[in-house]
This record gives C-alpha cells, sequence and structure tokens, in this order.
C-alpha cells in the first residue's frame, strides 16, 4: 500500500514538473513574440554585459520619435538614450520638420530623459551626397534651401541645445566629413552607411560615454532608419542574416566594442 501511494505521489510530481516546465517554454516563447511585435529590431547583448537596444524605426522625424519616447524609456530602463534624430526632418520632404518644432522635440526628450534619470546624448546628422538624393528626391520640394543647408539649420539648433542644457553631443557630421563625407564608400544612396560608417559612429559614440559601464547597464539608441541599420540591413528583415551573423548596424558595433 505504501508503495502504491509513493508510486502515485511521484507520477503526479512528474507530471505538474512537466507542466510547469511547458508552461515555462510558452511564456518564453510569447515574450519573444511579443518583443517582435513591438517594432523592437534588437534586444542587445546576452544577460550580464552592457546591452545596447536598437530602438530605430525607419521613416520616422523627430515629431514621431518625441510621441513614442517616453514609452521607449519605461520599456528598457536605460542608464543611457543615444539621441539620432533630424535626418526624416531635414531631407525628405515628405517628413519636412522646421528647425523650431525640431527644437521643442528635443527639449521634450530631453526634458523626458531628465525627468527618469536617464542620461542623454544627442548626436549631429550628417551632410548627405546631394546629388545622389536629389535623383530620388524633387529638387524643388527643398525651395531655396539644400538638403544640407537644412540639415546646418537643424544641427545648430541642436549644438545650441546641447549647449544650453549641458547635454552631450556626439559630432557625428564632422567625424564622417573628416572620413570623406557620404560618399559611395561610407554611403550606400548617399544618406545611409555603409558598415564602415556604422562603425566610425559607433566609435564616436562610445567615446561620449563613460570608459568602464558595469554588467547589465542599458544603452537604448532610438532614431530612425540611421539607427535601424538600412545600407547593412534589409528593412523587412530580423536582426541576423541567412547565416545568422548580426547586421553590423551602429548599435550592433556599438555593443561590441562596449563589451571589450
Amino acid at each position: 500500500m505504501f508503495n502504491a501511494k509513493a508510486t502515485k505521489v511521484m507520477r503526479v510530481q512528474r507530471t505538474v514538473g512537466l507542466r510547469r516546465e511547458r508552461l515555462l517554454i510558452w511564456i518564453f516563447v510569447a515574450v519573444e513574440c511579443v518583443l517582435l511585435a513591438g517594432g523592437v529590431t534588437s534586444i542587445g547583448a546576452q544577460s550580464g554585459n552592457v546591452r545596447v537596444v536598437n530602438a530605430g524605426v525607419p521613416g520616422e522625424n523627430s515629431t514621431e520619435l518625441r510621441a513614442r519616447f517616453a514609452a521607449s524609456l519605461a520599456q528598457w530602463h536605460p542608464r543611457f538614450v543615444l539621441i539620432y534624430t533630424g535626418m526624416n526632418d531635414a531631407a525628405n520632404e515628405k517628413k519636412f520638420v522646421s528647425a523650431e518644432v525640431f527644437r521643442e522635440n528635443l527639449i521634450a526628450m530631453l526634458n523626458i530623459s531628465q525627468d527618469a534619470k536617464v542620461s542623454a546624448v544627442l548626436v549631429t546628422i550628417h551632410h548627405v551626397d546631394e546629388v545622389r538624393v536629389l535623383k530620388r528626391h524633387p529638387p524643388g520640394s527643398y525651395g531655396d534651401r539644400s538638403p544640407n543647408r537644412r540639415i546646418d539649420a537643424l544641427n545648430e539648433v541642436l549644438t545650441l541645445l546641447a549647449h544650453e542644457r549641458g547635454t552631450a553631443v556626439v559630432d557625428f557630421n564632422r567625424v564622417l566629413e573628416q572620413a570623406g563625407g557620404a560618399d559611395e564608400h561610407l554611403s550606400t544612396d548617399g544618406v545611409h552607411l555603409t558598415a564602415t560608417a556604422y562603425g566610425l559612429l559607433a566609435s564616436a559614440v562610445r567615446r561620449s560615454l563613460p570608459g568602464d559601464l558595469p554588467s547589465g547597464t542599458t544603452v537604448l539608441c532610438v532614431g530612425d532608419s540611421l539607427t535601424f541599420g538600412i545600407g547593412v540591413r534589409p528593412a523587412d528583415m530580423g536582426t541576423t542574416g541567412a547565416d545568422g551573423v548580426r547586421y553590423s548596424t551602429y548599435p550592433v558595433q556599438l555593443e561590441s566594442q562596449l563589451n571589450r
């Protein structure tokens, strides 16, 4: 009688254990699906290292980024947030934003960062190859100001605001210009970057961060297609190619540098 009861108890325990294991697997899969459905393009390194989250959304301007900014901070709880926005504001006629509105959007995001106790870093917008850009965009849409003049106006706003607020700035426009600009070696289409240029951006951003970040630190990269990684990463694909290697976006390269 005792042995029969013991056997029954053991069977119940095994059944409960299997159900618990299946439940954990289901939860893991469900969480992964939620992350992918939420538009997160990269969830960074494995637990224990510095994690860099790629929250770039192709086509966004600064107004659209501002609308989702607080939710992104709440989701990822980063220690640092890299704000790299403005290319669509200046160079995409469908998403033009004035310098005044651009400034308001940056102020709002800096205020949200400050309230959340997150250190914000602003990144200047690089000059484009206007010859290639104007083959895709109607020249008349820019009026009397070329794409790069519009970019200069936004960079001036960004730099002055950073000085006023004591916010760190990565002058990527200067870095890319010194490397030769958005030519065919550094840009795939005059705007989006090659892996080499994304590496330059990652290195410039790395220099703006503390030398030794503790394990478990999260760095959030927000922005548009330049953060997402268009140029090295297809818009409709995941974070890795068919060979399983992650695309060489700037957040991926930054994460690699931070975990050396």
